[in-house]
Parts: C-alpha cells; sequence; structure tokens
C-alpha cells in the first residue's frame, strides 16, 4: 500500500472520529435543551400558586440545575476538553442558549436579578479541574436572553391574571433595559440576532400595553391610585404617561364626535 493510500485512511479515521464526536456532543446537547425548557415550563406555573408550591417548583429546579451541569455540560466538557472547543459549537449552541434562558429566568424568580455573563460561565466550571469547562460565548449568551425576554413577557401576562400587578411592572422596566442594551449594539451580521431584537420590541410593547389597560382601569377604578405609586418608591412616571394617554383618547373621541356633529 502507497504512502498516500495510508495518509488518506488516517485523515478518513479522524474525518470518522470528528462526526461521531459532533454526534454525541449533538445528542447531549438535545437533553440539555429538554430538561431546560421542562424548568421553565415548571416556572412558568408560579403565578397564582401558593408560597409552599412556589418554594417546591424552586428547589426542585435547583435540583435539575444541578443534575444538568454536573452530568449533560460536563459530559459536553470532557468531550471539548482535548481540543478546539469552538470546532463543535455548533452541536450544542440550541443546548446552552436554552441553558442560559432556564437559568437566567429561575434566578430573576428567585432574587430579581440577571445573571451577568461571567456568572453564567462560572457556575459550569468543575471545583475540581478548573480547565474542564463548557464555553459560552458572549453571542450565545446574548441569545440567551433574548429567548428569556419572552419568558418575561408570558410570566408577566399571568402574574396580571392573577393580581401581581407589581411583578408586570418590575418586568416592563427590565424589558425596556433589554431593548436598550440590545439597540446600542448597533448592526451586528448576525440573523438569529436581529430577529430576537425584532421579537424583542413586540414583546416589549405587548407588556406595556398590558400594564398600561391595567393602570387606566384603576384610574377609572380607584380615582387615579395605579397601583404603582408603591413601586420605585412612589415613583409617578407611570401615573403621568397613563394621564397623557387618556387625554389623548379623549381628545380623539371629541374630536370624531365634532366631525359628526358637522356632518
Amino acid at each position: 500500500m502507497s504512502a498516500l493510500c495510508i495518509h488518506f485512511k488516517e485523515l478518513s479515521k479522524l474525518l470518522d472520529e470528528k462526526n461521531d464526536k459532533y454526534e454525541r456532543i449533538y445528542k447531549t446537547n438535545r437533553d440539555v435543551t429538554q430538561k431546560c425548557k421542562k424548568i421553565i415550563f415548571a416556572l412558568q406555573r408560579i403565578p397564582g400558586l401558593e408560597e409552599e408550591e412556589t418554594k417546591s417548583i424552586m428547589k426542585v429546579s435547583a435540583n435539575e440545575f444541578r443534575d444538568i451541569e454536573q452530568t449533560l455540560l460536563r459530559y459536553i466538557a470532557m468531550e471539548l476538553k482535548d481540543g478546539d472547543k469552538y470546532q463543535f459549537l455548533n452541536a450544542y449552541t440550541a443546548g446552552i442558549q436554552e441553558y442560559v434562558e432556564a437559568l437566567t429566568f429561575y434566578h430573576f424568580l428567585l432574587n430579581e436579578k440577571i445573571l451577568s455573563h461571567s456568572e453564567v460561565q462560572n457556575r459550569k466550571t468543575d471545583p475540581e479541574e478548573l480547565i474542564l469547562c463548557v464555553p459560552i460565548p458572549a453571542k450565545e449568551y446574548i441569545l440567551g436572553l433574548g429567548d428569556l425576554t419572552g419568558e418575561l413577557m408570558r410570566f408577566c401576562i399571568k402574574s396580571l391574571s392573577v393580581g401581581n400587578y407589581t411583578m408586570c411592572y418590575k418586568i416592563c422596566d427590565i424589558l425596556r433595559h433589554f431593548n436598550s442594551g440590545f439597540m446600542s449594539l448597533g448592526y451586528i451580521s448576525s440573523k438569529e440576532l436581529y430577529h430576537k431584537t425584532f421579537v424583542l420590541k413586540s414583546t416589549l410593547a405587548k407588556v406595556e400595553e398590558a400594564c398600561y389597560s391595567f393602570a387606566a382601569k384603576e384610574i377609572g377604578t380607584t380615582s387615579g391610585n395605579v397601583g404603582y405609586s408603591s413601586y420605585r418608591n412612589g415613583s409617578r412616571r407611570w401615573n403621568l404617561v397613563i394621564k397623557i394617554k387618556l387625554n389623548l383618547q379623549a381628545f380623539y373621541f371629541s374630536f370624531q364626535k365634532l366631525l359628526q356633529f358637522h356632518h
């Protein structure tokens, strides 16, 4: 057998090994995605539940995250240990984004805080082997936050339906910060990021409209006490926005009546 044939067989073996590793990582990535989706689904059940039920869901979710980090993500890290960690990024990017979404959603409900990129990355660093960790590029972290905004919107609507208005206003403020942050990125050649930025605008509009509608109803039933006064140490910004909106609506109806009168 010629040296060229031997060389091609070696390359073929390396290619097969690479493809096999990609498949193993991809299958584990799907397991990460499924488990994270189950956590998010469980967390979305919290609005309207009793305190004990809420604590139980949060505890189970914490255990699920520990299992994901110590088994699935650890397995991916071991597969990436002896090579270029970013070579197989496409095999596990979906799972990482879902993990970021679920983890940040959990911590927001736990302490009303959005985890930073470094805080998410450090959770997956093995305490015994600091080298063994799954890399989370900034792009995957940002895309995960983009998905988080949709879950916050759904949680806001559910909270509004059970009378937790303070949470709705907090989520609205957070989504505004997200929108400002995404817009400040400027032009980035990423179809995914562009799509998530576009969806975020729609998400923010839905949440604002829901908060506006509730505040407008409160004005009609409680003589101007919209409930937001107890939030942010008596801030009157929402009251002002609602009054402006109602004044515009009153002007519109008056204008319509004026047209009918002239006709």
